[in-house]
């Protein structure tokens, strides 16, 4: 069995140099004062240097589990005892009241059956301390000491619960420690395969940059780390902007901010970025911690659709025809020029007007039921009328097409005037219909006069016939009646030619107007 040797100058000790008040006030400061250690190391090396100060043979911070004291952290030279042991309690272990929220001495004379927990050390006096860690009990701390008798008065008791509560902050520091590192590992965990970059900024430098930052500006993350200040990263000419949000966030004045600079790659190249940062804490000093997202294709694509934009603005400010765009309330939302020219409206009086205060053709209800065919097919050609602000009415070819934003659809419609158009549509047909109208009655006229012109022929040709006749019989009477027929013939047709002559030149020439007998007009 391992045999002790006392230590007859412990800071326990009432002997001597009284309670060395001096040296326990050395002692503490000595304890929390260790830089150079954190973690398991620190609390073991705590536990070392409180059991040689108390003159303890062994010491041990563990806690119960049924029938056995789970060993958390010990200090015994020589012996198996160490941390993670499990020992099994015995009979008569139980008067160490190892369970008890108070402090517990415990003394056996040679005499008296010891405890086999201590009989296991070597120990004859038993000092326990009930362990709290951020306010809750956590176990028991236990020297075990040789000697036979250890009495504590009140200044005793206080120094021996300071100690043990200097044991407690560092098993909680050590947890705090321990659950700092597991969310930085998954926090690494995360931001490493993120697409989007992440970084902490901390003293005008990277303290942590993710593989997707790196790559961005082109380097590995450890050459941002080591070598990069923010400000390399920056173009010239926005590093005024990005070191004065920076100072705003570590000083407290903004919390969390969300802008954009120019960064510059690691060949040199410009890129626009957009940056959400926040004000935290990293190792226990202020930083920034943030994304960063590459937004120059998106910047170069909003560029370029706001110069299409404005292309397009340029062409519907241009264009003859009327553009007016609509949802399908039928409040208009947009008008060309072209259209406040055809309506006589302005571009702000139009803004404030719906569709249907425009429509001089259809109903309300016409309107409704035509918008809902319009945006179920999505698109539509039509006729309608507008109303001029003068009142008169606007013929109009409209061409229909639905727009699609995210919110809702909206009606974009171009307007033609057709009203002349529709004018010389309507002169069109009305002369079409004249001339159709007199083409008819010349053909009526053309067969009467056929039908005149004819009769003449008729009887000169049957006369030449009987003139034929009365020359072969040779009858001078005959023969002179026949050729008066024929010369009243030929003067009835000569006088329809002269009066065909006289109905040509009606309409070019116009005729002095002259009185005319009734009488002599009927009997002609």
């Amino acid at each position: 069995m391992h045999r002790f040797s006392p230590n007859q100058r412990s800071l326990l000790d009432a002997r001597g140099e009284g309670r060395h008040r001096e040296k326990r006030w050395k002692f503490l400061r000595d304890l929390m004062d260790r830089p150079e250690a954190s973690g398991e190391a620190r609390l073991y090396r705590g536990l070392r240097q409180i059991v040689e100060a108390f003159g303890a043979e062994a010491g041990l911070i563990g806690r119960v589990e049924g029938d056995a004291l789970v060993v958390d952290q010990a200090w015994a030279p020589g012996t198996d005892l160490c941390a993670g042991r499990r020992i099994r309690l015995a009979e008569g272990d139980e008067v160490l009241e190892l369970g008890e929220d108070a402090l517990i001495v415990r003394n056996f004379a040679r005499e008296a059956r010891v405890p086999p927990l201590l009989a296991r050390f070597g120990a004859r006096t038993y000092l326990g301390v009930p362990l709290r860690v951020e306010g809750r009990r956590q176990g028991t701390v236990a020297f075990l000491f040789r000697t036979a008798h250890l009495e504590l008065d009140d200044e005793d008791r206080a120094f021996v619960e300071v100690v043990t509560a200097w044991l407690g902050a560092e098993i909680a520091r050590q947890r705090e420690a321990e659950w700092l590192r597991e969310a930085e590992a998954r926090f690494r965990a995360l931001v490493e395969q993120s697409l989007i970059g992440v970084y902490i900024i901390q003293d005008g430098r990277f303290a942590y940059v993710n593989p997707m930052l790196a790559e961005i500006f082109g380097y590995a993350p450890e050459e941002i780390v080591t070598r990069c200040s923010v400000m390399d990263l920056v173009a010239e000419e926005d590093r005024a902007l990005v070191a004065e949000t920076l100072r705003q966030q570590v000083e407290g004045e903004e919390d969390a901010i969300h802008y954009g600079f120019r960064g510059r790659r690691k060949d040199g190249r410009l890129i626009e970025v957009e940056v959400h940062g926040r004000r935290s804490i990293y190792r226990g000093r202020p930083a920034v911690i943030g994304t960063l997202l590459d937004v120059t294709d998106r910047k170069q694509a909003e560029s370029r659709l706001q110069r299409a934009l404005a292309i397009n603005q340029q062409h519907l400010e241009a264009t003859l025809d009327g553009y007016i765009l609509a949802d399908t309330e039928g409040q208009i939302m947009d008008v060309n020029p072209s259209y406040c020219r055809m309506v006589g409206y302005t571009r702000d009086e139009l803004l404030a007007m719906n569709i249907r205060d425009m429509e001089a053709q259809l109903t309300p209800e016409e309107i409704a039921a035509r918008i809902e065919v319009m945006v179920r097919d999505g698109r539509a050609r039509f006729r309608t009328k507008h109303r001029h602000r003068d009142g008169h009415p606007i013929d109009l070819e409209v061409s229909i097409t639905i727009i699609q934003p995210e919110d809702r659809p909206l009606v974009a419609a171009f307007v033609r005037d057709i009203t002349e158009q529709k004018r010389a549509q309507e002169e069109r047909e009305r002369l079409i219909a004249e001339l159709e109208a007199r083409n008819a009655e010349l053909e009526r006229f053309t067969y009467t006069v056929s039908h005149d012109l004819k009769s003449p022929l008729v009887t000169i040709q049957g006369f030449l016939g009987v003139l034929r006749e009365d020359l072969e019989a040779g009858s001078p009477e005959d023969i002179e009646q026949d050729l008066a027929y024929i010369g009243k013939a030929a003067s009835t047709m000569q006088h329809l030619l002269e009066d065909l002559l006289n109905l040509s030149r009606v309409g070019r020439k116009t005729n002095p107007i002259e009185r005319l007998s009734m009488a002599e007009l009927v009997e002609e």
